[in-house]
């Protein structure tokens, strides 16, 4: 009777340490599954936040490319103002409430960039340059503390600020900075350009920064140099448009520079 207690006793026992073993796996399953929901929402969100941003990319594009809308038309510059002034609130609400999340980094800088770029074209030019200081400061950071093998993105945000830098300091009157914010943004956009040649977006900012640069140079009377870059813009550009002949806006940028070569 002694014994058969004594197992009684035991065989609860472990009974009940097998209860409560399965009830802290349940337990944890639960907290797992939670922390799972909660990652796949969060992934969700960005997810979403990322797709806002790139739709109002596409408005954006849409609007600074509209060659009706930048026509001297009666009544149609206040409403590219007005549509640009939408897409800039958006921009400057999700830089706002975004700030402190390290997960959008990225995404901040770009709108930042963006906002620079809508400000330069119906705010004050202090504002943007600004703003474009901003977006590059956060592209530096992105690239420094990212491994080089994913740092692309980052360094043509750079490149891309970099030229929207200098084209502002030429119209305030600091040709020494313009000419070294002009030289890195070239030297940035170049080598990208030459590991991956077949980016458009890439070429069409380095073309830009030529394109800019010798004008710099030739309102300084460097007309070899002016020469020199005028025509790296235009190889750039030449071959955007032969390769996207449907995109008017890249045979307008040739024209442009084919001009200037004159």
């Amino acid at each position: 009777v002694i014994s058969l207690w004594q197992a009684v006793r035991a065989n609860r026992a472990k009974a009940e340490a097998v209860l409560a073993y399965a009830g802290e796996n349940k337990q944890r399953r639960e907290v797992q599954d939670q922390r799972d929901r909660a990652l796949r929402a969060e992934g969700d969100a960005q997810a979403n936040l990322t797709r806002a941003r790139a739709a109002v990319d596409d408005y954006l594009t849409t609007i600074s490319e509209s060659r009706l809308l930048k026509s001297p038309l009666p009544g149609l510059q206040p409403l590219r103002k007005e549509l640009l002034a939408t897409a800039l609130k958006y921009y400057e609400e999700f830089v706002s409430r975004h700030q402190d999340d390290p997960g959008l980094r990225a995404d901040l800088a770009a709108a930042q960039l963006r906002v620079g770029e809508i400000t330069e074209l119906i705010g004050s030019k202090e504002e943007a340059l600004e703003a474009f200081q901003t977006a590059l400061g956060m592209y530096e950071s992105l690239a420094s503390a990212t491994p080089s093998t994913l740092t692309r993105s980052y360094r043509a945000g750079q490149g891309r600020c970099l030229v929207r830098l200098a084209m502002i300091q030429v119209d305030q009157g600091q040709p020494n900075k313009s000419l070294k914010s002009f030289e890195r943004s070239i030297a940035l956009l170049g080598q990208l350009n030459r590991d991956q040649p077949g980016d458009p977006r890439c070429r069409a900012d380095l073309a830009l920064a030529h394109h800019y640069l010798a004008k710099t140079l030739m309102s300084h009377s460097n007309s070899d140099g002016a020469l020199l870059h005028q025509q790296a813009a235009i190889d750039l550009r030449k071959s955007l448009a032969e390769e996207f002949p449907k995109q008017l806006s890249y045979r307008i940028d040739l024209s442009l520079s084919l001009s200037n070569l004159g």
